[in-house]
């Protein structure tokens, strides 16, 4: 059985843009969450799905930075940005990780 974790991210928000590259204690929030990820047992593929927007181009280097695979998908329409992540990376069970709630 292959499963995926799939996060998804955005620069986007109205309290705090930005927070999911937010360092915490020198390490961006979405680094700490794919180091976390890199370590649950029963998950075999790990990627970001993110929006459209341009500030998202953000999220998109760093997940090449740290070794992750970013889609980029809709920006309006979550539901969309997230199967069409799962059409690219077919899984036979999915894990759906939000990047802003540590």
């Amino acid at each position: 059985m292959n499963v995926i974790a799939l996060v998804q991210a955005r620069m986007g928000s109205g309290r705090l843009p930005g927070k999911v590259l937010t360092p915490i204690l020198g390490v961006p929030l979405l680094g700490r969450l794919l180091d976390r990820l890199r370590r649950a047992r029963l998950v075999d593929q790990l990627a970001v799905a993110t929006g459209e927007a341009p500030e998202n181009e953000a999220i998109r280097r760093f997940g090449e930075t740290y070794g992750v695979p970013v889609h980029v998908g809709s920006e309006a329409d979550v539901l969309r940005r997230f199967t069409s992540a799962l059409d690219r990376w077919p899984a036979d069970g999915v894990v759906r990780v939000t990047a802003d709630c540590p």
